[in-house]
């Protein structure tokens, strides 16, 4: 899961470790060269080209725990991260938070 973390940038993280601005972060998605996967999240382009389904889905959690950092994963969200098998992959992230 550290992986996805090192690859998975919130805008706020482009910033301060690359200097992109949010016009630039805009310029390079229009581009082709970052992705979108979420508000305020992104990952390469061609590192997402390379990802099956299941590891998508788990940058989409990454993105969301970078972005919510109070909130915890739960119920399948917590299973699919853990590795837990499940029949059929959430529709959506489950979290809980205080």
């Amino acid at each position: 899961m550290e992986e996805l973390f090192a690859q998975v940038k919130t805008s706020a993280q482009l910033f301060t470790e690359q200097g992109l601005s949010p016009s630039t972060i805009s310029r390079l998605c229009s581009r082709g060269r970052l992705r979108r996967i979420a508000r305020n999240t992104y990952v390469d382009a061609h590192i997402w080209q390379g990802w099956n389904h299941n590891t998508r889905f788990l940058a989409l959690h990454a993105g969301f725990l970078l972005n919510f950092p109070n909130c915890v994963l739960s119920h399948s969200s917590a299973a699919l991260w853990w590795g837990a098998p499940l029949l059929q992959q959430p529709e959506k992230i489950w979290v809980s938070h205080p």
